[in-house]
C-alpha cells in the first residue's frame, strides 16, 4: 500500500459502496486486474477473506501474480439499452425480476436494445431460452462478440444461484449465519429479504421459509416491509431473554410481565443479568445493579427500541438477605438437605426390604412349584403301580379259568 488509508469498494468505481479501508501494513491478494472507464482497478482479497476492489495505483506488488483475464472491463461508449418497468438497475446490479418469470426468454423480452444480449449463469455457462436465471447470473450486452456491459442479477431468496427458492437456500443461509461457510457479497444481498442494506439474519431465514411454505411471497422489486410494518419492528421493545445467573426469577420470564421478584445471598454485591432484545438494533440499560444493600433493592431493565423513542421498563425486586436471615436460610437448607438424605435412606431401606421380600416370595414360589411337581410325579408313580397290580390280578384270574 502506498497511502495510509485506502478504500476497498464493492465495485471498480468510486460510485460503488465502501466495504472497508486498508493501510500500508495490510497485505492484499490480487484476484484480477482491469480497466473501468479508463481507470485501472484491482479485484483483491484481504487477509480476513473480504473481497473487493481497490484503485490500482495505490497498490505495490510484493509478489507478481499472473494476470487473469479481467471480467469487469467496460467500454467507455454510451449504449442504448432499456429494461422493463419492474426491473431495478443499481450500478451494474439488476433486481426486481418476477420470480415466476425468471427464464432467459422472459428477461430478454423485457430488454429493449439494438445490441446482442447473452445471459450466463454464476459459472459463466451460457443459458438457453428456457433456463432459469439465478443470483449472480450475468446479462452480457455485446456487439460483434465484444462485451460492452455486464449486469449481475439478484433474485431475492436465491442464495445458491440456481434460480429457485427452496430448502437448499435455507441450508446455505443457515451455514452463513453460523459462520460455517460465508457467502459472497452478491449472495448476501440476495439473502437480505428485507432489503435494508444490512447483513442477512435469522429474520431473513424465516422469511425464506415462509415463502417456501406459501405463507408470504418474497417481493423481488420492492421493499418487503411497508412503512407500518417497519414502524412495528422499529418500535419493538420485547426481550428475547431475561435471566440472572444462579438466581431464580419469579414468575418465569414472559414479555407480558414487567415485575419480577428474586432473592439473593448476603454476600452478593451485583447480579449478572442477561437481557437480550428481540430486535438486534434495540438497546438495553440496567439501573440499580451495583452495591446491593440488605433488604429490598429495585433493579430496572430499560429497553429502548430501534426508533430511539419507544421504551419499556422491567422491574426486578431483589431481596438481599441479612446475616441472621442468611443463617436461618442456610440452616433451613441444611435441614432440607438432612430431610432429603433421611428420606433417601428410608426409601433405600424400603426398596431393599421390598427387593428382599420379592426374592423371598420368588424363592417360596419356586419351592412350592417344585413340591407340586414332586407330588404330581409321586401320584403318577402310585397310579401306575395300582394300575399294574390290577392288570396282574386280572391276568391271574384269566389264567385260572383257562386251567379249569
Amino acid at each position: 500500500m502506498r497511502l495510509g488509508n485506502v478504500n476497498i469498494r464493492t465495485g471498480p468505481s468510486t460510485s460503488y459502496e465502501i466495504i472497508t479501508t486498508v493501510t500500508n501494513k495490510d497485505k492484499l491478494i490480487r484476484l484480477k486486474k482491469g480497466i473501468n472507464n479508463g481507470e485501472s482497478w484491482d479485484k483483491v482479497e484481504l487477509e480476513n477473506g473480504v473481497i473487493g476492489y481497490i484503485f490500482q495505483k495505490y497498490v505495490d506488488e510484493v509478489e507478481q501474480l499472473p494476470d487473469i483475464e479481467d471480467d469487469f472491463v467496460e467500454s467507455d461508449e454510451e449504449i442504448n439499452i432499456n429494461f422493463g418497468n419492474n426491473i431495478i438497475v443499481e450500478g451494474r446490479e439488476i433486481s426486481g425480476i418476477n420470480y415466476n418469470e425468471n427464464t432467459v426468454k422472459h428477461i430478454k423480452d423485457s430488454i429493449s436494445t439494438d445490441l446482442e444480449i447473452e445471459i450466463v449463469n454464476d459459472k459463466n455457462q451460457i443459458l438457453k431460452e428456457d433456463d432459469k436465471v439465478g443470483t449472480n447470473s450475468k446479462i452480457l450486452v455485446k456487439r460483434n462478440d465484444e462485451i460492452l456491459r455486464k449486469y449481475s442479477i439478484i433474485i431475492y431468496g436465491d442464495s445458491n444461484g440456481d434460480g429457485k427458492i427452496n430448502s437448499i437456500d435455507l441450508l446455505v443461509l443457515q451455514r452463513h449465519i453460523l459462520e460455517i461457510q460465508k457467502l459472497d457479497e452478491i449472495y448476501q444481498k440476495a439473502c437480505n429479504i428485507r432489503k435494508n442494506g444490512g447483513k442477512p439474519t435469522s429474520v431473513d431465514l424465516l422469511l425464506i421459509q415462509r415463502h417456501i411454505l406459501g405463507l408470504q411471497q418474497i417481493e423481488q422489486g420492492v421493499q418487503l416491509f411497508n412503512i407500518e410494518e417497519n414502524n412495528v419492528e422499529a418500535s419493538n421493545t420485547n426481550l428475547e431473554t431475561l435471566a440472572i445467573e444462579n438466581v431464580l426469577l419469579y414468575p418465569v420470564f414472559d414479555n407480558n410481565i414487567t415485575n419480577y421478584d428474586a432473592e439473593v445471598s448476603k454476600d452478593v454485591e451485583k447480579l449478572n443479568i442477561l437481557a437480550i432484545p428481540e430486535n438486534e438494533n434495540a438497546k438495553t440499560e440496567i439501573i440499580g445493579n451495583n452495591n446491593l444493600k440488605e433488604g429490598k433493592n429495585l433493579i430496572k431493565v430499560i429497553i429502548t427500541a430501534q426508533d430511539g423513542i419507544t421504551k419499556k421498563e422491567i422491574n426486578i425486586n431483589v431481596y438481599k438477605r441479612n446475616s441472621k436471615e442468611e443463617d436461618n436460610y442456610l440452616e433451613k437448607q441444611r435441614q432440607n438437605k438432612q430431610k432429603l438424605e433421611n428420606t433417601y435412606e428410608t426409601q433405600k431401606v424400603v426398596a431393599q426390604n421390598t427387593q428382599s421380600n420379592r426374592i423371598d416370595k420368588q424363592e417360596s414360589k419356586e419351592k412350592r412349584n417344585t413340591l407340586i411337581i414332586i407330588c404330581i410325579f409321586i401320584i403318577f408313580i402310585i397310579t401306575g403301580i395300582i394300575i399294574g397290580i390290577k392288570i396282574s390280578k386280572t391276568n391271574r384270574k384269566a389264567l385260572r379259568f383257562a386251567v379249569i
